[in-house]
């Protein structure tokens, strides 16, 4: 799994690429917290290039949301595509995340 990280206004956008599954979802915890010691507490994750996510992959997005919210800040989800919108439905997650159709209207959630 590829993790790309932006920062611009005090809001990271993750683009996360190839597979989020049991083998690669601990590398993100470790990138979160690197995040929020460094006061970004707004954080998007764009997973429009992701190919495979499956429960272990949820559950790390859960975790860095609720890390987030400790920390006063909010995750957003954007770029469910074909293999990931179908795990997000039958785990209920897409009832736990605020998802949002592009990057742009995730930025934008932060400003209201």
């Amino acid at each position: 799994m590829d993790i790309d990280i932006k920062t611009f206004n005090n809001i990271a956008v993750v683009k996360l690429t190839d597979k989020l599954d049991i083998y690669h979802a601990a590398l993100l915890p470790r990138r979160i917290n690197e995040l929020i010691d460094r006061n970004t507490r707004s954080v998007i994750f764009n997973l429009e290039k992701l190919i495979f996510i499956d429960s272990s992959g949820i559950g790390v997005l859960i975790t860095a949301m609720g890390e987030l919210k400790k920390a006063g800040g909010a995750l957003k989800i954007t770029g469910l595509n074909e293999f990931t919108a179908p795990i997000f439905r039958i785990t209920n997650a897409n009832n736990l995340f605020d998802i949002y159709e592009t990057e742009t209207d995730a930025v934008n959630s932060f400003k209201k």
